[in-house]
């Protein structure tokens, strides 16, 4: 994902910069420095608006060992049985957290526009904690919502309130933005037992969710990468930041060390691809792999448009198509 913002620390001269993304600086010396976002940069949850047309989110603690956050987003006028969107943020897997003013204003408006209950996951960042940490996280997340489900069904008080009042399990999409896009296939396969890492996690089944549908926007594969891609040095440096190399099966789901797609029951999928990205190529090999497999999967390219432009240009005529294609999914993918 492109920057949201910036922030740098003055180094000395012995040691140089190798690599630089918003509030991460990470040095020669294998030294990682982060500067905390601003609270200018930051929007705070606001549970009870005093707009009723404005939508409501709330944080939530996952992991307090891990330092892992959830935020929910409440639409207007919430009615009940709304599809809930599980929300894997972008940023390399290295960078950024909902609360960033521009994810938190996509995420509201993805909520409204799509009357949908989403939860969106502030995941552990690399190279403090290389993949498939990342992978972990939103999977546990997963499962917490599996938990929400379970209390729900058996009117348990201690389900959250918002998704006991609100939320249908039955109709659970995960949808990711570039590095988010690639959690949503690797949390879909872990959840269904065929995962591309060893979970502490992974004896865990959904009972009482049912995923219906995958959303991948923009999705930081390496299938069907191009010389651009194999040549870029700052993707290099990302994937040894990440420990994983280009063709690992934590990052290409079609290399010959991933799980086979044909063998999992997959939800149906919409893989959305801008012209003008560098990732293009690897969004539409990585559809035409479910296709191959017998999956079913829409790929849905705005030509002209550039990588995560529905969060950096919020003002894009091109958004509204876009968030009109996600609405449809919602509804589509769970009939």
């Amino acid at each position: 994902m492109a920057s949201l913002a910036s922030s740098a620390p003055e180094t000395d001269q012995e040691v140089s910069i190798e690599f630089q993304d918003t509030n991460l600086v990470i040095y020669s010396d294998g030294t990682v420095h982060r500067t905390p976002w601003s609270s200018a940069e930051l929007a705070t949850a606001c549970p009870s608006p005093s707009d009723a047309d404005q939508v409501a989110t709330k944080d939530i603690v996952l992991n307090p060992q891990h330092g892992t956050m959830l935020r929910l987003f409440l639409p207007p006028s919430a009615s009940s049985g709304l599809p809930v969107l599980l929300y894997f943020h972008g940023g390399g897997f290295t960078n950024f957290v909902t609360a960033l003013h521009p994810l938190n204003a996509y995420l509201s408006r993805l909520a409204a526009h799509c009357a949908a209950l989403v939860v969106s996951v502030d995941y552990r960042l690399a190279p403090e904690h290389p993949l498939p940490a990342a992978y972990e996280d939103c999977f546990e997340a997963l499962l917490w919502l599996e938990k929400q489900a379970e209390m729900a069904a058996s009117g348990d008080s201690r389900c959250e309130a918002w998704l006991a009042d609100h939320a249908d399990f039955s109709r659970c999409i995960l949808i990711g933005d570039s590095a988010g896009g690639t959690i949503v296939h690797y949390v879909g396969m872990q959840a269904l037992g065929h995962g591309s890492w060893v979970s502490d996690q992974e004896q865990k089944r959904l009972k009482h969710v049912a995923l219906t549908g995958m959303l991948l926007c923009h999705p930081f594969f390496t299938c069907g990468r191009d010389e651009k891609l194999m040549h870029d040095e700052r993707g290099r440096k990302l994937f040894k930041y990440l420990n994983i190399t280009i063709d690992s099966p934590l990052i290409d789901p079609l290399s010959s060390s991933s799980p086979p797609l044909a063998a999992v029951h997959l939800p149906p999928s919409i893989v959305f691809v801008a012209g003008q990205d560098m990732l293009k190529h690897c969004g539409i090999a990585y559809h035409d792999g479910l296709l191959k497999a017998g999956k079913e999967s829409k790929l849905s390219c705005t030509e002209e448009e550039e990588h995560v432009f529905h969060i950096l240009k919020p003002n894009s005529p091109h958004i509204q198509p876009f968030l009109d294609e996600c609405k449809v999914g919602c509804i589509v993918l769970v009939d």
